[in-house]
């Protein structure tokens, strides 16, 4: 179905200031359009509208059972992070030495859900992938 979407149409609605798209995927109302955080300027997806606070987490097994991930949180870019700076592995492998830092896990990445992307070119890769049927919906069949 993702086919028939002009997706160059959609980049360029993307990246145009006034107006953002919506599409539906897999049954949710997917939005995706330009907004300044701080000083940059970002691609943001809302999924049916919001961003929940439990999409953005990444459940990890705890006590023996894995908690599933909620269907929409997909949708939104996985990214990972140090948990400490450089500067700061520095000043922890001189107070506790590397072997603890890396016992510790001080050295592990941390996983997270994002809502941005740099430019829609990116937003419109993860939603091809991220998502099987995909149609373009017009402003007037936005829930």
């Amino acid at each position: 179905m993702s086919t028939q979407i002009d997706w160059g149409k959609v980049a360029r609605k993307i990246d145009s200031s006034l107006t953002g798209v919506h599409l539906l995927c897999d049954g949710y109302v997917v939005s995706l359009h330009n907004t300044r955080i701080k000083r940059r300027v970002v691609v943001v997806i809302l999924v049916d509208g919001q961003v929940k606070k439990e999409w953005m987490t990444i459940r990890a097994e705890g006590d023996g059972k894995a908690i599933p991930e909620p269907p929409e949180s997909r949708l939104l870019p996985l990214r990972s992070k140090a948990k400490f700076s450089g500067r700061e592995l520095k000043m922890l492998e001189l107070g506790v030495g590397k072997r603890e830092c890396r016992r510790l896990g001080f050295y592990d990445r941390v996983e997270y859900r994002d809502f941005t992307f740099r430019t829609p070119g990116g937003a419109i890769r993860h939603i091809k992938k991220a998502a099987t049927d995909i149609h373009w919906l017009c402003q007037g069949d936005v829930r």
